[in-house]
């Protein structure tokens, strides 16, 4: 299976609750989404905000410092900075750029590009770049209008 990969806009200001809505859609799907991010601290910060960012969500998760730990974990979220090194994962959300090489297969991985930070930008570049070389399918997300943000997840592209 091809795995997607989705370039998504956002600011650094709203990537984190961008991330949350992501989750919540992929959950909503039925998917099992891993979170992977760059240290335990990141790692506490998402969860604390997948419990808040909205008041009408609820979105199961934990926190696994083994992605092995999480293979049978009830929850649809596992928020990790190790990625899986093994098994294929249904969706692969990225808090921080993911280095593709070492990316389990996956059926998406979501990506999120701060328009407001250059060098954040041109890093989206090239990783745009390596993975249309690695054969990945790329598609580029734009950013919601600020008077959509709270419906932003009615619009995320199905994968």
């Amino acid at each position: 299976m091809e795995t997607q990969m989705l370039f998504v806009e956002t600011t650094a200001q709203e990537q984190r609750r961008d991330l949350c809505r992501w989750v919540e859609r992929f959950v909503d799907e039925g998917r099992r989404v891993f979170v992977w991010t760059g240290s335990t601290m990141s790692a506490q910060q998402l969860d604390g905000l997948l419990w808040s960012f909205s008041k009408q969500s609820f979105v199961p998760h934990r926190i696994v410092a083994d992605p092995a730990d999480g293979e049978s974990a009830p929850e649809p979220v596992l928020i990790g900075w190790v990625l899986p090194s093994h098994g294929r994962l249904h969706v692969l959300v990225c808090d921080e750029t993911p280095d593709l090489a070492a990316a389990p297969p996956c059926d998406v991985i979501v990506h999120f590009v701060p328009m407001d930070d250059p060098l954040k930008r041109e890093g989206s570049r090239r990783l745009w770049t390596a993975a249309k070389e690695m054969g990945y399918a790329v598609r580029h997300v734009p950013k919601e209008p600020a008077s959509s943000s709270a419906n932003a997840t009615r619009r995320v592209p199905s994968p």
